[in-house]
């Protein structure tokens, strides 16, 4: 097999590496596909952190543009021509040429079409979630406004113009087939998941409590511990309410939050303190994803009140890598995760609701606790571990370059 068999290309708009979701699928999927003896050229911004493994190629730097939080922006117009341009400088000096584009959010995907025209291989996009769902969710465009109709026509061309697209959820897959008219035979679904280190980055009880010490959080408290972006399109102001509501009753002295993530971090720690529970909660700020395990092996219980119904939510799947017991709000994504069956979901976009079962889970004790955590630890090893993930990428790959002997 030659070397030009066995490279891909991926093309990632965003400032690879900031520890965050998108990233993080991004990363997980290079490391399983190298496992897979496949070498992956990665093309992203200026911005963000070398990755020791990962091949990085990078744009030329912009000095005033410093934004590594998720998010629209204007910038991104002439961010993704100079990654276009980035691609077609290493395409004309490079020999040896990849066998797909492998295309990350929409912008890489139609970056990744341009650049069929030149390389004539497969196009297959990689998608989180829907463009005018995500825009609409961070306030950026509304319903039936022109700025909608324009990115609804963009998303609609990026699907129909990519040969594949790979999708992190059944609900993601089904909006696009149904909105968008998609062929069911061009959308495969393939979830997002975690390698088999996750599970050793395990905190002894020594070590747990050494750190515990160090976040500054009193010894015999209960840890609930919530990992992601910081805003209201990931629910931080549901839970900071469901703290709130919470700290009214004496369940609140047994308890105390560890939230881990940005942006936003002094805006919700200001709010925590004109809610007055700025002592049952902690803010890390930003963590490395390599230490992400550890902060986790901290909690007790981990919550994640994402309201999205179109994207994925992979910090679920960090959470039973760990053995933790989650609650969640009832979508069908987490639905995908969990299991239909689980026990522990709240009422879409209910902070009530949600409220509620969290305080049903900490009554049912730490045995139920450690019992649904294994289980969901064992449904992770099954079904979300990055092997078969690589295996069903590879697969991707290779009915689209079925003339090829990938």
């Amino acid at each position: 097999m030659s070397d030009s068999l066995k490279k891909v290309w991926m093309i990632a708009p965003t400032p690879f590496f900031s520890d965050r979701g998108c990233h993080v699928r991004i990363l997980e999927e290079i490391y399983a596909l190298k496992e897979q003896d496949i070498t992956v050229d990665l093309f992203t911004y200026h911005l963000g952190r070398d990755i020791e493994g990962v091949h990085t190629i990078r744009t030329i730097k912009i000095p005033w543009y410093k934004k590594k939080s998720p998010g629209p922006s204007y910038h991104k117009l002439y961010l993704d021509v100079f990654l276009f341009i980035t691609c077609l400088f290493r395409l004309f000096k490079s020999k040896n040429r990849p066998i797909v584009l492998h295309g990350h959010l929409h912008e890489g995907a139609f970056i990744a079409i341009f650049l069929k025209i030149f390389l004539k291989v497969p196009v297959i996009f990689d998608v989180q979630g829907s463009l005018v769902d995500e825009l609409q969710s961070h306030k950026f465009i509304k319903k039936g406004k022109l700025l909608y109709k324009l990115f609804y026509s963009l998303e609609s061309f990026i699907y129909k113009k990519s040969d594949h697209l790979i999708v992190s959820s059944k609900n993601t897959a089904d909006f696009i087939i149904d909105n968008f008219k998609i062929s069911e035979q061009k959308v495969t679904v393939i979830m997002d998941g975690v390698n088999s280190n996750w599970s050793s980055q395990l905190l002894e009880w020594n070590s747990r409590n050494k750190a515990l010490n160090e976040l500054g959080i009193p010894s015999g408290k209960i840890i609930i511990g919530y990992l992601g972006a910081l805003n209201e399109y990931q629910g931080i102001d549901i839970l900071l309410q469901t703290i709130k509501d919470i700290s009214l009753s004496a369940e609140i002295g047994k308890l105390h939050f560890l939230i881990m993530g940005y942006p936003n971090v002094e805006k919700y720690k200001n709010t925590a303190k004109e809610m007055d529970i700025e002592n049952h909660v902690t803010f890390t700020g930003k963590v490395a994803y390599e230490t992400i395990g550890s902060l986790l092996s901290v909690a007790d219980i981990a919550v994640s009140p994402k309201i999205s119904l179109t994207e994925a939510n992979g910090k679920i799947i960090n959470y039973m890598a760990m053995g933790l017991p989650v609650v969640a709000f009832n979508t069908p994504v987490n639905q995908q995760y969990l299991g239909e069956d689980y026990r522990y979901f709240a009422d879409i976009n209910n902070k009530d609701s949600f409220k509620d079962c969290l305080l049903s889970l900490l009554s049912d004790g730490p045995d139920e606790w450690k019992n649904t955590g294994d289980n969901l630890k064992n449904r992770v090893v099954n079904e979300f571990n990055m092997g078969k993930i690589a295996e069903q990428i590879l697969g991707v790959y290779k009915h689209e370059n079925s003339n090829n002997n990938l």
